[in-house]
């Protein structure tokens, strides 16, 4: 079973942007978030990742998904970041848990990271 957590998210998927729809309405509360250790950079195609960093950070939002839809939700994120079904890792983005920082503490959380093969 997938573990639930919140969803870390510093590109297209933050409230407002253009891929926001994934997450509007799926969620019970959003707060301003930093993940240390992670650096914020561009596919070969233009698109926003992170990738590791020993010195950098990346802001962003933390989303905690609602549990009525929590399922479906993290289904139609991976498919958006093209993950085969039932895998974390897919060619653009490797779906890992992390930990990030906000006003209000600590929190472990899923991330969509480069991913660390090829």
């Amino acid at each position: 079973m997938l573990q639930r957590l919140p969803m870390f998210v510093f590109g297209t998927l933050r409230y407002g942007e253009s891929n926001h729809h994934f997450l509007e309405n799926r969620y019970d509360k959003r707060l301003p978030a930093e993940l240390v250790g992670y650096v914020r950079v561009e596919s070969e195609l233009g698109y926003p990742m992170i990738d590791l960093s020993s010195e950098e950070s990346v802001t962003g939002e933390l989303f905690f998904l609602s549990e009525a839809c929590y399922d479906q939700t993290m289904t139609d994120i991976d498919e958006l970041e093209l993950l085969p079904p039932g895998e974390h890792v897919g060619e653009w983005y490797e779906r890992q848990t992390v930990t990030v920082s906000t006003l209000e503490g600590e929190f472990t959380a899923w991330v969509y990271v480069k991913p660390t093969h090829g």
